[in-house]
């Protein structure tokens, strides 16, 4: 399996951002940086372009994003080390999504909690259209 680089954008509790950083390093091998969403010099920490962004959403707005997550978002797609990475979000409820805002936003997709850590992996791929072998997440 490919040994794939994930950064996870927490800004959700410190326990689910823990589940999912070992559910994907272990679940699916993957290797995962955390970071907090305040987090500004993203060249400091990541010297490779990651392969997705995970971004756990607390979200503030009952009808969307907080301006300060479009805004990290714009942020994400802008830097020179993430523009091209797909980003992902792990949210409360998805139902106000609508397909102009993923195209707005260049989101590659919703995952809804709660969500199955042992299936989580295989959601994200199935996400990115990655088709790597599967064996270790089965």
């Amino acid at each position: 399996m490919t040994s794939r680089l994930i950064l996870l954008v927490n800004e959700s509790n410190a326990e689910e951002e823990k589940v999912i950083r070992l559910c994907l390093n272990h679940v699916a091998g993957w290797n995962v940086v955390s970071i907090s969403s305040k987090y500004k010099e993203l060249s400091l920490l990541l010297k490779n372009q990651p392969d997705a962004i995970i971004i756990n959403a607390l979200l503030t707005n009952i009808n969307g994003l907080s301006s300060n997550q479009t805004g990290l978002i714009h942020n994400l797609k802008k830097h020179p080390v993430t523009q091209s990475s797909p980003i992902l979000l792990l949210i409360d409820t998805a139902n106000w999504l609508t397909t102009v805002q993923f195209k707005t936003w260049r989101i590659a997709g919703a995952i809804v909690k709660p969500f199955d850590p042992i299936t989580l992996p295989l959601q994200i791929m199935s996400m990115l259209g990655w088709n790597e072998p599967q064996e270790r997440l089965m």
